[in-house]
């Protein structure tokens, strides 16, 4: 069921978890951040690749030793054939791989609109924290990050709508947060903006598909959770699980 609901959210609009619903893109249909540059472990180590039979689909973030965060519409029933890779900047490959015990969905997500589009997930084992492994902060409960803020972007996702390249090496850019009502008119015609949701972008740079669950951060704070935009990857606004506005409910379902 979740895997029917997973491809009519990516139909209705540009999630950007690894297009599985697209055939042209299904084995092809990752590459890196659009117009980023190369990034090391090192610098973002709370970063997570989650992977489905060990393929990469999505990223996700560190948030304590036995809880990572991502995307709602990143996973599939199934997680017996999912994993999570930490500590490395390769994809598919290094760093520590480990299993999925617990998966929690927010009670009111939404695969159709990608409302409260977040999950949080247990690994079989404890994270081994280290220097490439470490744990993300969160904000404080109800933050609102301000229009201008300079935030980044961090995962393995496409370089372009029209480029098929898989990248060996992690991806980040530079974004700027933008007021959501002024998301909310330029992505009208793909979803509405929710206030689980934030908006954040620049012109022609930005996240694609393959980015779904990684993390948009202020300095070392997570802020936002890769969920969705236009098909267009060029395009400069996307949209983000706002990880303030869910903060509360974050703390409740892992204690976190």
């Amino acid at each position: 069921m979740l895997r029917a609901l997973f491809i009519l959210a990516c139909l209705t609009a540009a999630c950007f978890a690894a297009p599985r619903a697209r055939v042209a893109w299904s084995r092809r249909g990752h590459g890196r951040i659009v117009n980023g540059e190369p990034a090391v472990i090192t610098d973002y180590p709370w970063v997570l690749a989650i992977e489905f039979l060990v393929r990469q689909e999505c990223g996700g973030s560190i948030i304590s030793t036995t809880w990572a965060m991502s995307a709602g519409h990143c996973f599939y029933d199934d997680v017996s054939k999912m994993s999570l890779r930490a500590g490395s900047t390769v994809r598919e490959s290094g760093g520590v791989v480990s299993g999925i015990s617990t998966v929690v969905y927010h009670e009111n997500y939404d695969s159709t609109t990608l409302d409260n589009d977040i999950v949080v997930v247990q690994p079989t084992t404890p994270f081994p924290l280290g220097p490439n492994i470490q744990i993300v902060k969160l904000p404080t409960d109800g933050y609102e990050a301000p229009a201008g803020l300079r935030v980044t972007a961090v995962g393995w996702g496409m370089l372009s709508t029209e480029v098929y390249h898989e990248p060996e090496q992690l991806q980040k850019v530079d974004l700027y947060v933008d007021e959501n009502w002024i998301c909310g008119e330029i992505l009208a015609d793909v979803l509405p903006v929710t206030d689980s949701m934030m908006c954040a972008g620049d012109i022609n740079k930005g996240v694609c598909f393959g980015d779904s669950g990684g993390p948009l951060l202020y300095g070392d704070v997570q802020v936002g959770i890769t969920s969705w935009g236009q098909e267009s990857c060029e395009y400069p606004l996307s949209a983000f699980t706002d990880i303030g506005f869910l903060r509360s409910w974050i703390r409740n379902a892992t204690g976190v």
